[in-house]
């Protein structure tokens, strides 16, 4: 009761000169409004149900204040704002709109527009919204800087360094939209205008840790370590406990191999920031490449039994795993991250498909295609991982289903023809390289297999010649194309040119057993049986189990005397 009291006795006040919300934040309706008793009434029970998070009954109640006072652009406002609490963008724009209709001069209806508009990624609409808003409230900051991010998303800088620049003269020169103007000139390559704003902000504010940080990141880009290290140094010397500045500085010591006073900074983080886990990355990052395998073995040994519930902290260590290629650490990192917050299942595959732990790597990627099956690299990993353990069918259907999902994808069509062709299924492999290349008719790598497929059963041998010299000429010092090619003509019976080809490939590729079985057959073919028989040797070291070449050094042996 004291509750709605007390609400009933702040509307009455506020709703007289505008809905609750603006008026807040000082931006009220231009009119002054008599309410009506019944739509305050109502209008009072919306904002108790607001307070309750009761969007629903919120919007009915304030449906009901508009039926008694249908030209209140306050309760339009307000109803706009609940149904874009609830996510119904038709509705919050017919609110709005109306709010407009009923005080052209008030601006909050313009910057909800604005939103919905850039939520549409209607750019162009959005900009004019806010530009309505900055005319009417030239001193709104915020309603300045969204609206120089619109001209930057729209590749406009010049209007937001425009704008930014007017308000600096009209304020002389807020640190604020230095900052902002400092950022754009940043972004644009221009580092000294933009330093020149950050030293104008410090010579204002000389302990502003974000002045330091963009000071020095501006270095950082232009790849001059020592100014930046100077920058972030001289940062500290102001801002002593500043954990960016820190972590900003131990990241430039490690880039340049000063590790241990990296590793001072990221201790130094932890002493005075015990909760900051995230350290632990950069920790790890130095240890690995100091070398220090003890003090790597110790921090991993903590990370697996910390009880952090944080998944982001799991997933940015997976990514910190992956640049040390500890992928089944990386794996392991981005799994826990995945349980926690149902994101990192993809790093997680590929974490396990580099660790070669194919069935870890289809166990975690079912896991995900489960809870996110619209997901077309999921199932394009699962396929994978399939395909390395040999169980070709659901790899192929796998792989069938990430392309239903992004049917132009070549990584995936590729993908899904070479595993057609190793489980056997010759016509439907051809049928899928010929759709690749339907798309990319320049796609070297499914060029050279279907040619290749088609040299090797000897069939279609001038339409394999044709595939295999456009393979090459895109890729001259691929050893395994120029195998192809040479296998192409071998089956034409071009032995010299094939065996020309198939030489350089040895040297490009020279632990290939296939290519080593190549000239031995071309060798045999032009009579050279010594040097066959030695290339097929050659070719069984590399390749132990393979019966096929076996069968041929014994035929050899038996047929050929030295």
């Amino acid at each position: 009761m004291i509750l709605k009291k007390a609400i009933f006795l702040f509307c009455l006040a506020l709703f007289t000169s505008g809905c609750f919300f603006p008026v807040l934040v000082g931006r009220a309706p231009s009119a002054v409004h008599q309410p009506d008793p019944e739509a305050m009434d109502h209008f009072i029970s919306a904002k108790i149900l607001e307070l309750q998070r009761d969007y629903q009954g919120t919007v009915a109640e304030l449906e009901r204040a508009l039926a008694y006072d249908p030209r209140s652009a306050a309760i339009c406002q307000e109803l706009a704002n609940g149904y874009f609490a609830l996510g119904d963008r038709q509705k919050t724009m017919h609110f709005a709109q109306r709010a407009i209709q009923l005080d052209p001069d008030w601006a909050e209806p313009h910057r909800l527009l604005s939103l919905l508009f850039q939520l549409q990624e209607n750019l162009k609409e959005a900009a004019k919204e806010l530009e309505v808003v900055v005319k009417l409230t030239p001193s709104d900051l915020q309603a300045i800087y969204s609206l120089a991010d619109i001209y930057l998303k729209q590749d406009n800088p010049r209007k937001a360094i425009k704008l930014l620049k007017k308000e600096i003269r009209h304020n002389r020169g807020l640190p604020e939209v230095q900052f902002g103007l400092a950022r754009i000139y940043a972004g644009l390559d221009k580092r000294e205008i933009a330093r020149a704003y950050y030293r104008q902000i410090l010579a204002k504010i000389p302990d502003s840790e974000n002045a330091w940080l963009g000071l020095g990141m501006s270095f950082e880009r232009e790849g001059k370590n020592r100014q930046a290290i100077r920058a972030y140094q001289n940062g500290l010397r102001l801002v002593p406990r500043s954990k960016s500045l820190k972590r900003r500085l131990g990241q430039m010591y490690l880039s340049v191999g000063r590790y241990q006073e990296a590793v001072s900074q990221f201790e130094e983080i932890r002493r005075l920031f015990p909760d900051e886990k995230g350290i632990l990355r950069d920790l790890l990052l130095s240890y690995n490449q100091m070398g220090d395998q003890q003090k790597f073995d110790e921090l991993v040994k903590e990370i697996r039994h910390s009880r952090v519930n944080n998944p982001d902290f799991y997933y940015y260590v997976g990514k910190a795993f992956v640049e040390m290629e500890e992928f089944a650490l990386a794996g392991e990192m981005f799994q826990k991250a995945a349980t926690l917050g149902n994101y990192g299942w993809i790093g997680a595959g590929y974490a396990f498909i580099q660790a070669q732990n194919f069935p870890k790597a289809s166990e975690v990627l079912l896991k995900a295609a489960t809870d996110m099956p619209e997901n077309a690299q999921i199932f394009y990993l699962m396929g994978i991982s399939l395909e390395k353990i040999g169980i070709w069918t659901e790899a192929i259907t796998a792989f069938r289903q990430a392309i239903d999902l992004d049917p132009q994808n070549t990584d995936f069509l590729f993908r899904l023809a070479s595993c057609l062709e190793q489980a056997g299924l010759f016509q439907e492999a051809v049928k899928e390289f010929e759709t690749l290349l339907a798309i990319d008719p320049n796609h070297s790598l499914a060029l050279n297999y279907l040619g290749y497929i088609f040299a090797d059963e000897g069939i279609n041998l001038e339409e394999s010649l044709r595939l295999l010299k456009k393979a090459v000429a895109q890729q001259p010092d691929n050893g395994n194309f120029l195998d192809s090619l040479g296998w192409v003509y071998y089956r034409l019976g071009k032995l010299r040119q094939a065996e020309e080809l198939i030489i350089k490939a040895t040297k490009l590729e020279k632990n290939s057993a296939i290519i080593l079985d190549h000239l031995a057959e071309i060798c045999f073919a032009l009579g050279k049986h010594q040097e066959a028989k030695l290339y097929w040797e050659k070719s069984l070291q590399l390749d132990q189990e393979n019966q096929e070449v076996k069968r041929k050094l014994e035929k050899i042996e038996t047929e050929v005397k030295p």
